[in-house]
């Protein structure tokens, strides 16, 4: 009797993200035009990876890694189970997965969003806590403002390129990049302090008054700073003509008060 030819793994994925070499890539096809129960698995990621690409883009809350893993932690010994006989699964099986994940992501997703509203402090803190966690990545690295201000000007944000001076503040520059998550341009850069910690700089076109109610208002120099703080993120922000200025941290409000005024212009 001919033994049935093993079936691929991981490798499926990677065929349908073209992440494969030349030759495991021929391999893999060979093993498709023989094996049914892969061209399902192939047929199962390529519809998943579609219907992910059509899902609205809205930024998943932060402590949604958390909650998988927790989840996947409580279901260890089913996946073992499954793990170690996958042919019991089905040949629908992986549909139904995708089909769960989706449905399961849109609920968590769709609920934190309409139980807590999106505003401009949120979306700043958010973006510090995903920086901190390495969870949001800078399109440059560099520690010299000059190359990251022409990286900026490169990009023809509708709004005028505003680089903090690291040494004013007594952190290196660490690089940045350009967010548009929503239609709205933002420019961030990252510093560190003297002591390791992380200052995150935004800058956007806007005006007081699309900031939440709650800020607490500093006048320092001339400069109304409208200072908040939201799960251990103090963010501090001030207008400088059409555009919008503001630094987080996870340091005590004052010291980003301060870091704040030695770059603000009255």
């Amino acid at each position: 009797m001919i033994a049935a030819p093993p079936h691929y793994g991981d490798e499926l994925q990677d065929y349908v993200d073209k992440r494969l070499n030349a030759n495991v890539r021929r391999a893999v096809e060979d093993h498709l035009n023989v094996c049914a129960e892969c061209r399902r698995q192939i047929d199962a990621l390529t519809w998943t990876k579609q219907a992910i690409r059509m899902t609205p883009t809205t930024r998943a809350p932060r402590h949604l890694r958390e909650e998988i893993l927790r989840e996947l932690r409580t279901e260890k010994v089913e996946v073992e189970l499954l793990s170690k006989n996958p042919r019991s699964w089905g040949s629908n099986l992986p549909i139904v997965i995708a089909i769960a994940v989706l449905i399961g992501l849109g609920a968590v997703i769709v609920n934190e969003y309409r139980s807590r509203p999106v505003t401009v402090p949120t979306t700043v803190a958010r973006d510090f806590q995903e920086l901190r966690a390495n969870d949001l990545n800078l399109s440059l690295e560099t520690t010299n403002p000059n190359v990251l201000s022409a990286y900026f000007e490169g990009f023809e944000v509708p709004f005028p390129v505003r680089i903090f001076d690291p040494q004013e503040m007594g952190a290196t520059l660490v690089g940045g990049r350009v967010l548009d998550p929503d239609g709205q341009v933002r420019m961030l850069a990252l510093y560190r302090g003297a002591s390791g910690q992380l200052i995150a700089c935004e800058t956007f076109n806007g005006r007081e008054a699309g900031l939440p109610a709650g800020a607490t208002i500093r006048e320092i120099g001339g400069v109304s700073f409208h200072v908040y703080r939201e799960g251990g993120i103090s963010s501090v922000f001030w207008r400088e003509g059409p555009v919008m200025c503001s630094l987080a941290s996870d340091m005590d409000s004052e010291q980003v008060v301060q870091l704040a005024a030695s770059q603000a212009k009255s």
